[in-house]
């Protein structure tokens, strides 16, 4: 039977054209999990893993998660997304000064870092920075660029974005040819989501214990337990 004649392949060209076009005007078009679950009923996609339309490129990229779940995309930062991360991420329970989004984006222009941010249900929700010199110092020393700085609202965790970010900060350390990329964590329970998602994406201990305020902490010292107690990880590329 020709392929256009048939109702059934019809309905399916017209859907996935439809869907193009939703995703072309709009990544979070409400649309997509009804129309998805259209597809599954007549067996086009799996249940559990419709993965929808993902595009990339040197702008931005789509992603999508299980089905039903709102998409999100990851975009290099620019100027005009600076009061968009004041408003979000001043007010948030992990309070960021407003100097700092400035400050990141004038060491972007002197290519000292690089920013992307997330976004979701038309609202910023996480970002993340890649430091090519760490202030760490056996960073330093190996040339290891550092994840600096992941973060991702409350409300919008356990989506895949932190993975997302983290993924697109990989990317970049592999295109600069570095053998290795690595980060630091806090200690305390504040900490859980980037410590369980670090490990999950195959990061391990750098073996040289915590630091404090970037100093080795040695056996008897007493120190805070706060944003500065650190433990370093690494990943080979």
């Amino acid at each position: 039977m020709d392929f256009m004649c048939s109702k059934k392949n019809r309905f399916i060209f017209l859907t996935i054209f439809f869907m193009q076009f939703l995703f072309a005007l709009n990544p979070c078009s409400s649309y997509t999990p009804l129309l998805s679950r259209q597809l599954f009923r007549i067996g086009i996609v799996s249940k559990n893993g419709f993965s929808t339309f993902s595009k990339e490129s040197q702008k931005y990229s789509l992603h999508t998660s299980s089905l039903g779940v709102k998409d999100f995309k990851v975009l290099p930062y620019e100027e005009a997304y600076i009061p968009l991360l004041k408003e979000k991420f001043c007010r948030s329970p992990w309070h960021k000064p407003s100097h700092l989004f400035d400050e990141y984006w004038q060491e972007q222009q002197k290519m000292e870092r690089i920013v992307w941010l997330a976004f979701a249900e038309d609202a910023t929700c996480g970002y993340v920075t890649l430091k090519w010199r760490s202030l760490y110092l056996p960073f330093q020393k190996k040339g290891i660029p550092e994840v600096v700085d992941l973060n991702v609202l409350p409300e919008f965790r356990s989506r895949g974005i932190g993975a997302a970010l983290l993924d697109r900060a990989e990317e970049a350390a592999r295109k600069k040819r570095s053998s290795y990329i690595g980060l630091g964590v806090g200690l305390y329970e504040d900490y859980g989501h980037a410590q369980k998602l670090y490990v999950k994406k195959g990061y391990v201990p750098d073996g040289k214990g915590v630091t404090y305020n970037y100093l080795g902490v040695r056996p008897g010292k007493q120190v805070p337990v706060d944003d500065d107690l650190i433990l370093w990880f690494t990943k080979s590329l």
